[in-house]
């Protein structure tokens, strides 16, 4: 993994090690989450993944800032089923900008299942970060949303947040 030059033999040695037991296998994934090489950081995104490594945590959330939109994708998808609730600010302040990241900055947040951490969000400033929180806490199953949090979202000036409440109010029939 560290000796060769060649992305496929180190990319092909993040899968070979994925496939092992153990702390050695796990340290030396977690160093190739700072390769140079974007396709062997998602291969060891996927990798701490599957093990639901949580030892790599402080790497993940730095890659959540840094990275090209694909790696940050799949670091967020590996906090998501690391479940650590401590990722919640972090997943939430990411800002994704493009729907594929934003999907999968949403799933994270589910799996986690932080309702207290993620309600959060819907206080910040960024429609986006509340947008986001609104769908993660509704598609936890509604615990930590009421009709309270969800009514002055519906007044928002984004028309994307405005419509994302919208959305929940009308599952909520209880709420009338």
């Amino acid at each position: 993994l560290s000796a060769s030059s060649s992305v496929e033999s180190r990319r092909n040695a993040v899968w070979a090690l994925t496939r092992i037991e153990g702390t050695a296998a796990r340290v030396a994934v977690r160093q190739a989450l700072k390769d140079q090489e974007d396709t062997i950081r998602q291969a060891a995104c996927h990798s701490v993944a599957v093990w639901r490594d949580s030892g790599a945590l402080p790497r993940l959330l730095e890659m959540l800032k840094q990275e090209t939109p694909a790696v940050r994708r799949t670091a967020a998808e590996a906090l998501g089923r690391i479940g650590d609730k401590q990722a919640v600010p972090e997943l939430l302040a990411s800002g994704p900008k493009d729907r594929i990241l934003e999907h999968s900055t949403i799933y994270a947040l589910i799996e986690i299942a932080a309702e207290k951490e993620t309600a959060r969000g819907l206080k910040e400033s960024s429609s986006q970060v509340q947008r986001m929180a609104l769908i993660a806490l509704d598609q936890m199953g509604g615990r930590g949303l009421d009709a309270a949090r969800v009514t002055p979202l519906l007044a928002s000036s984004d028309p994307v947040l405005k419509e994302t409440a919208s959305w929940i109010a009308g599952r909520h029939p209880e709420w009338g």
